[in-house]
């Protein structure tokens, strides 16, 4: 008997092969963050910009990704601190 991935697991490996998955999904999370501050959302945000970074070989869409995120992160820290 053969072991396989669910359906759903070999759909998301399929899209994320060129880093896909974490531009669209930090994009909305950057997107939602910026609506709502939640700094969870922006720290997800952060990491799928460094993904795309660090192993996608994608550059500039992981700053694009990865900066607002950062930014609303910061903001977020900021105001609760003061």
């Amino acid at each position: 008997m053969s072991e396989s991935k669910p359906l759903i697991i070999e759909k998301f490996e399929e899209w994320n092969e060129d880093g896909d998955l974490y531009l669209w999904g930090g994009a909305f999370s950057v997107v939602f963050a910026w609506v709502l501050p939640f700094d969870l959302v922006a720290f997800i945000a952060v990491l799928f910009g460094l993904q795309l970074y660090n192993e996608h070989g994608k550059p500039i869409a992981g700053a694009v990704v990865g900066i607002p995120g950062g930014l609303v992160l910061l903001y977020f820290i900021m105001t609760t601190l003061v």
